[in-house]
């Protein structure tokens, strides 16, 4: 009979049930174990060597068999690439000194990203079967009904051995479309070479990061890098779509689904058909259709409300999120099958406060770039320039709003100055303190990825006119002052632009 052999990385609850020496059945390893006959254990451990050991020590207490502890160094326990170069390789040293075994990856044990490494492996790299344990059911085969090898991995690479390493190795030539990301950090490189290799896959891609980060930036940047860019690039924001209309929204409808559906309707999967689909703060789904989502990606086709019969869509899926998704799983608010289905490819972006040396670079750009689009509005428009001190304070600031919160205190700045020079006092009025009720209710502007510069620059143009004219009295030469502008014709060429009548 041959060797049975178990693979599972080591997780928190079961360091924690060893070192409390609680029962077996308390942690998933050991639930495991005491279920099925397992004549090697063969396990990766990310935590402190001692933590390894002391679980080995507990482990043996009960396990007649033998224990392997392997210390792996991750630099976060969802790096997938870490995560699967690791797990690949143990697999492959063990087929080699024990080619008759059989194999079995518990799934349970360590994060969600480790899990989706166990489903790739076992499904494109290696014949091994699942399982997973719970305290309500024990442990059950986990039975996936599709096969990654043939759905995420073309046939030329799942039919060469180590091709799919290269491929995560591999650095890809540099594109075009990414290169409106400004950076010089190396973890911002790493994203843009990571998200480079991702372009050129056809796979699900989920992007992680807080909110202001560029989630919409890199989606866009993958498509168009894409071998879908000739197709569309449809963008939702699944948080501002109500839950009653969201399968609606998502899926299409038949006229005569529910009241005011006068006409058929296609959804967003049938609009992006041929191109791909960007699904921003994917954690806002409601289950039943995190439900229905699954299904579609599994599927490939949608079922319209109010229709029988379900519609082919040829789509390629971006997710984005900044909550923690992997989190959302343990507390069994987001699905787990889902989320296997969406981090095939997995993406991070870091904040703004850890990318060293992009924030001068960035100010520069944006800056840059809001002058150029006032000018075009206004030939007479003067490009504002901050003073050094003004940009140090800059410099200094914690950035909780990330990329957007820079852009929205920029362009705030260049309307709050008086003239072409942003000076230090021209900041400080404009640098929004979470804390202050003054901040959050007058000046905060609440700005979307999909909102352009004019826009943002018309609205608070409008605002800063109207200001200035109750505070001037109704005056418009006191007014123009104000604003920076050379007379009150030139004041008097926006507020016709903007349809301002006075006060």
């Amino acid at each position: 009979m041959p060797e049975a052999v178990l693979f599972c990385w080591l997780g928190g609850t079961d360091i924690t049930v060893s070192k409390r020496n609680e029962a077996p059945a308390n942690g998933p390893i050991g639930r495991a174990v005491n279920s099925r006959h397992f004549d090697r254990i063969v396990l990766l451990n990310n935590y402190p060597p001692a933590d390894g050991e002391v679980f080995a020590y507990w482990l043996k207490g009960f396990y007649g068999g033998d224990i392997e502890v392997h210390d792996v160094s991750l630099g976060s326990p969802m790096d997938f690439s870490a995560i699967y170069l690791a797990s690949d390789a143990l697999v492959r040293r063990t087929r080699e000194a024990h080619p008759d075994a059989s194999f079995t990856f518990h799934t349970s044990p360590g994060t969600p990203a480790m899990a989706a490494i166990w489903v790739l492996l076992a499904k494109a790299r290696h014949e091994a079967q699942l399982i997973q344990t719970s305290s309500e059911e024990g442990l059950t085969d986990v039975d996936f009904p599709f096969e990654l090898a043939a759905e995420f991995v073309p046939k030329t690479l799942a039919s060469q051995d180590g091709a799919l390493s290269k491929l995560i190795d591999a650095t890809p030539p540099d594109q075009p479309e990414f290169s409106q990301i400004v950076h010089q950090c190396p973890e911002m490189r790493a994203a843009i070479a990571l998200a480079q290799r991702f372009a050129t896959r056809d796979v699900p891609v989920l992007i992680h990061g807080e909110t202001g980060t560029g989630k919409e930036l890199f989606a866009r940047a993958i498509h168009q890098a894409s071998p879908r860019a000739r197709g569309p690039f449809v963008a939702v924001n699944c948080g501002a779509i109500p839950n009653e209309l969201i399968d609606a929204e998502l899926f299409g409808y038949e006229k005569g689904a529910f009241t005011g559906a006068v006409s058929a309707t296609q959804g967003y999967f049938e609009t992006a058909s041929g191109g791909t689909l960007f699904l921003d703060e994917i954690a806002e789904l409601p289950p039943s259709s995190q439900v229905r989502l699954l299904r579609v990606l599994q599927e490939k086709e949608v079922t319209r409300v109010g229709a029988k019969k379900p519609i082919k869509v040829d789509f390629r899926v971006l997710a984005a999120s900044h909550r923690d998704l992997e989190f959302m799983c343990q507390e069994s608010t987001f699905r787990l099958d889902l989320y296997y289905r969406l981090a095939v490819g997995v993406l991070d972006l870091p904040p703004l406060r850890r990318r060293e040396g992009d924030v001068s670079k960035l100010i520069d750009s944006i800056l840059s770039e809001i002058n150029k689009e006032a000018q075009a509005l206004d030939p007479s428009y003067l490009a504002r320039n901050l003073e050094p001190n003004a940009k140090k304070l800059l410099l200094k600031h914690h950035w909780p709003g990330n990329v957007r919160e820079l852009k929205n205190i920029l362009l705030r700045a260049t309307i709050w100055s008086s003239d072409c020079r942003i000076r230090p006092a021209d900041i400080r009025g404009v640098l929004v303190n979470p804390n202050s009720k003054r901040s959050l209710e007058r000046d905060t502007v609440v700005i979307s990825d999909r909102v352009s510069l004019i826009e943002e620059i018309e609205h608070l143009s409008r605002k800063r006119i109207q200001e200035s004219l109750v505070a001037s009295g109704g005056n418009k030469s006191k007014a123009a002052k104000l604003l920076g502008f050379k007379s009150h014709q030139v004041l008097s060429g926006w507020m016709r632009k903007y349809e301002i009548t006075g006060i």
